[in-house]
């Protein structure tokens, strides 16, 4: 399986489900909070390293305690800390108030994000990679936007395939640097919100198209959450369909499904198949109990594969995938 290079940030979620949010000002009791790994790019680091991939995170957490927590379950996911620099300050924090529908309200900072440094990364973090994975929130402000920034310029260089995964806030605070970035990438894998915010309103058939000129020498995958993905195959937008499932926490969905788009890119699936991967991991994120943090047994997603609406040649290629690389002690126990 594939070495894989992420950069990105690393956040502590503390996962609040609730029966309603209250109006400004009022109040809701939800149950007790539980805490995870949070992060775009720590999300789509998780769920590489469950479909069996090497995985160099390149991120930065706090001298704190919950730094420390960080990175101890950054080990029990099988994701090196070699990449992982610290600072004297507070690692990231997120609280993320989940109602009965899985829909979440997210509230938090980045902490020590912005302060990772391409100095203290080190030059052999991209040696031998087959992929470089960059999430939006990087190229925000600090130090990690130039880290981003030379990253990119240097997997160009070497020849690494590169994704770009935009981020809600990115697109809006650093939409110039994203459209910027969107040249030189492999892949690109905006949500329908984060692609009006790129490039304006209009039906999905009509973004896929203004954001592929963004990507001159790459593919788009416009992620449409429950309604699955649009993808270009044969010269025309195609619509790949999720299943119905019960959402319980929807937190993390785009990023599991970056992560099956990147491997099935890597294994030289044509559109429609690699889009499945990534619409079968984004599904089972969303359905997965609240907060969980792991990927499912490999039972759960094989269960989901035979749901999806594909013939039955890609359904035995998933198949096949899931029984091959799949992680089954993702959560440690």
């Amino acid at each position: 399986m594939p070495r894989i290079a992420v950069l990105g940030d690393i956040n502590v979620d503390l996962t609040l489900a609730v029966d309603r949010l209250p109006p400004r000002g009022g109040e809701a009791v939800g149950r007790e909070p539980v805490p995870s790994l949070g992060g775009s790019a720590t999300g789509t680091a998780c769920w590489l390293v469950a479909c069996g991939a090497e995985v160099r995170l390149a991120a930065c957490v706090g001298e704190d305690p919950w730094g420390e927590w960080a990175l101890g379950e950054l080990k029990r996911r099988g994701i090196p800390t070699q990449w992982i620099q610290r600072v004297s300050a507070s690692t990231g924090m997120f609280l993320l108030v989940i109602e009965p529908d899985g829909e979440r309200t997210m509230f938090g900072a980045r902490g020590v994000s912005s302060h990772l440094r391409w100095e203290g990364i080190g030059e052999g973090w991209l040696a031998g990679v087959d992929w470089l994975h960059l999430s939006g929130y990087a190229f925000l402000e600090g130090p990690q936007e130039k880290a981003a920034w030379r990253a990119l310029r240097e997997a160009t260089a070497r020849g690494i395939p590169v994704s770009l995964d935009p981020g809600w806030c990115a697109t809006e605070f650093a939409k110039e640097a994203l459209v910027s970035a969107c040249a030189e990438a492999t892949l690109f894998l905006p949500n329908l919100e984060e692609a009006k915010r790129l490039v304006g309103e209009g039906p999905p058939e009509v973004l896929l198209e203004r954001l592929s000129e963004l990507v001159p020498g790459g593919e788009v995958i416009l992620k449409l959450g429950p309604g699955g993905c649009l993808v270009r195959a044969g010269g025309e937008a195609v619509r790949v369909p999720a299943p119905e499932v019960e959402a319980t926490d929807t937190t993390g969905a785009g990023d599991a499904f970056a992560a099956g788009a990147i491997l099935g890119t890597l294994a030289g699936w044509e559109p429609r198949l690699r889009a499945l991967l990534g619409v079968l991991l984004g599904t089972l994120a969303a359905s997965m109990p609240q907060g969980a943090g792991f990927p499912p047994p490999v039972g759960t997603a094989l269960s989901l594969v035979e749901r999806l609406e594909a013939g039955e040649d890609k359904r035995r290629a998933l198949h096949r995938f899931v029984q091959l690389h799949w992680r089954e002690e993702t959560d440690g126990r």
